[in-house]
């Protein structure tokens, strides 16, 4: 059959031109019925033309009848596709084949951090947010700004810290340490709640980074697996270095504060394969840690936000939570003012404020903890050496004059004899916090203006009668740190008088078991003071300062051996004991490697007890004053400078 071609009648009239849709954009959004305009395919619908907006049909592409494709064209382009349809089948099954003759890749595993619980699952930041918007910014500090927009790092979760849930430690294990540090460790920085022994669990979940710090503090004191301890510390020290490193505005906390507090006093020890267990406490780790937690004390406003509640113009209640930031803001305080004492830096923070609200926390009825009252006491003290270093115009605890010494000593007298009345009831008062705070505030301040008297050449005998007051003083505080610790030093530690041998017991000095106990868990800087105490007594000795009955030697006032009974052989023979008996308690303890130093001095009194005359090596001497200077600490007056002091201004020591 022959085709027909098809003809086009020029007497016919071309068809007209048709809309591809029967709506417009606009009344399709609104869901309403559109009504063309029969003006032409690109007139606006009227809706739009009453409305007076742009009509898609004015946009819209329009078909005429001549592009319309006829059936021969929608016949080959059938044919067409189905060719084209054909190729690709054929080239799917030729790379399905080569597949299959090709051996397979390896397979390559991602290192991931293993699941923690609480942890949501990392996703993407899509490059454009489409619902973003700056709105309800505000314009701040550039930091602050830019992070309500989301330009920075926002919460983090510190689940990963959990060192049960990482494996390092059980249960059980928790358990125990949370139970060894309340019990012993806590008495001696006294900041945190105790509700947190019963709920530790909860505290788990919530704050893990805290949890992991009590759990290392109660580990450090157990003969546990060094492995489980590495472990443990390395998680704490990651946790730790982040907050210094790689911290966010969700790490600024109240909890990351009390991490750094309890990192600062019981800072952990390190272990390696070659050498012991080593404390890494020292003067600049200190200093470290306790600076970037004065820093976000601040940050926050920790001392406006916990002495507001307190101050005498404040109507509302106290709560529980703003206890718990006074705690908190007390111990960074103290711990501040004491690393002051200990290195000779200056102290960040002024206690000014803290002293004069100290005694309306002490006696709040939610100051139930039973430190809590003897903390109180501890800051007024602190205040009121503030206030004479103030006086003085020193910063560093070093620089008191005779005269603001002489202050400074009388309202220790009138401090510690308001406060002992008060903590009459406290047991074992006479060797806890603050009397033990205060005997060394005495001994460090009152043995700097010693540095000249101490030193191999001795200052003129006008300038010794000055300078015997705080002679007496610091004897009689280096003695009070280490008869504290006695049997039954609460019936004479109070009236102890060195310089007077009536107000010492006779016989031999014994350790007592119980104070051995709880010197075992104390903060890393009480070592710091026992140890200087001992060797400020051999140095006293050795320099020909006191006799062995702890008497004020004259110049070229020739020096005796002591004899087993003095009192200068029985107090060096009972901080040996001390320090033996504390060492031997576990495996590794801070006070191992201070130990040695008080040996080492001990042995060069002790030693020349079977001689005619006292025979002091100063070599030895110099070796004994290296090991406290290896130990990392700038120690209290200089004293530890065995060579000319010279260059000390003597006017210092003038009324």
């Amino acid at each position: 059959m022959e085709k027909r071609q098809l003809e086009h009648t020029i007497d016919i009239p071309p068809a007209k031109a048709r809309r591809t849709t029967r709506a417009c954009l606009q009344c399709r959004a609104r869901k309403q019925r559109c009504s063309p305009e029969p003006d032409g395919p690109q007139a606006p619908c009227r809706r739009c033309r009453q409305q007076a907006i742009t009509c898609s049909f004015q946009n819209q592409r329009v078909v005429t009848f001549e592009e319309e494709p006829g059936p021969s064209r929608m016949a080959q382009l059938v044919v067409e596709l189905h060719h084209q349809i054909n190729q690709h089948e054929a080239r799917i099954a030729q790379l399905e084949k080569q597949a299959q003759n090709t051996d397979a890749p390896s397979k390559i595993y991602l290192q991931v951090p293993a699941e923690t619980p609480n942890r949501p699952p990392l996703t993407a930041t899509p490059s454009h947010s489409p619902g973003f918007s700056m709105d309800g910014i505000d314009l701040g500090p550039p930091i602050a700004t830019l992070r309500s927009l989301g330009a920075l790092a926002k919460n983090d979760t510190h689940s990963g810290f959990d060192p049960v849930a990482r494996g390092i430690i059980s249960m059980e294990d928790a358990q125990s340490a949370i139970t060894l540090f309340f019990d012993h460790c806590h008495p001696w920085a006294p900041f945190l709640g105790d509700d947190i022994r019963h709920s530790w669990q909860d505290l788990r979940r919530t704050t893990p980074v805290l949890f992991l710090a009590i759990c290392s503090v109660g580990m450090r004191f157990q003969n546990s697996d060094p492995t489980q301890n590495s472990s443990l510390t390395a998680l704490l020290d990651h946790a730790v270095s982040r907050l210094l490193l790689r911290p966010t505005l969700s790490d600024v906390t109240l909890d990351s504060i009390r991490v750094l507090l309890l990192y600062a006093q019981w800072m952990p020890y390190t272990v390696d394969d070659d050498h012991a267990p080593k404390s890494r406490y020292n003067e600049i780790s200190a200093w470290a840690v306790l600076g970037l937690a004065v820093r976000y004390a601040l940050f926050i406003g920790l001392d406006q936000r916990a002495l507001q509640p307190f101050a005498q113009s404040s109507t509302a209640a106290v709560s529980a939570d703003e206890v718990a930031r006074l705690r908190v803001w007390y111990n960074l305080l103290t711990c501040d003012f004491n690393l002051m004492l200990t290195s000779g830096l200056p102290a960040s923070l002024d206690p000014t404020i803290s002293g004069q609200l100290a005694p309306r926390f002490g006696v709040h009825r939610l100051a139930h903890q039973p430190a809590d009252l003897r903390v109180s006491g501890l800051v007024e003290l602190v205040a009121v050496v503030h206030r004479t270093m103030r006086c003085y115009g020193d910063v560093s605890g070093r620089q008191i004059n005779v005269k603001g010494l002489q202050q400074l000593n009388a309202a220790f007298d009138e401090w510690e004899k308001l406060w002992v009345e008060r903590l009459a009831r406290t047991p074992s008062q006479h060797n806890q916090l603050p009397f033990t705070s205060v005997r060394w505030y005495r001994l460090a301040l009152n043995s700097a203006a010693l540095a000249p008297l101490l030193s191999t050449s001795r200052p003129p005998a006008s300038s010794l009668s000055s300078l015997a007051p705080m002679l007496a003083t610091s004897l009689t505080a280096a003695g009070q740190i280490l008869l504290s610790l006695s049997s039954n030093a609460a019936d004479y530690i109070w009236r102890l008088d060195l310089p007077d041998c009536a107000s010492l017991p006779e016989g031999e000095l014994e350790v007592d078991p119980a104070a051995v106990q709880r010197l075992r868990y104390a903060v890393d800087s009480t070592w710091i003071s026992h140890t200087f105490a001992v060797t400020f007594l051999v140095l006293c000795y050795i320099r020909s300062v006191i006799d062995g009955d702890m008497q004020v030697c004259t110049i070229g006032q020739p020096m005796l051996p002591p004899s087993p009974g003095s009192i200068i052989s029985r107090l060096l023979r009972l901080a040996r004991d001390l320090f033996d008996a504390v060492c031997s308690s576990s495996t590794f303890h801070p006070a191992r490697e201070f130990r040695t130093i008080v040996q080492n001095a001990t042995a060069l009194v002790l030693a020349s007890t079977g001689h005619e005359g006292p025979i002091v090596d100063e070599l030895a001497l110099q070796s004994v004053l290296d090991q406290m200077n290896e130990a990392g600490f700038e120690w209290p007056g200089t004293l530890m400078d065995p060579g000319d002091f010279w260059d000390i201004d003597i006017n210092l020591y003038k009324n």
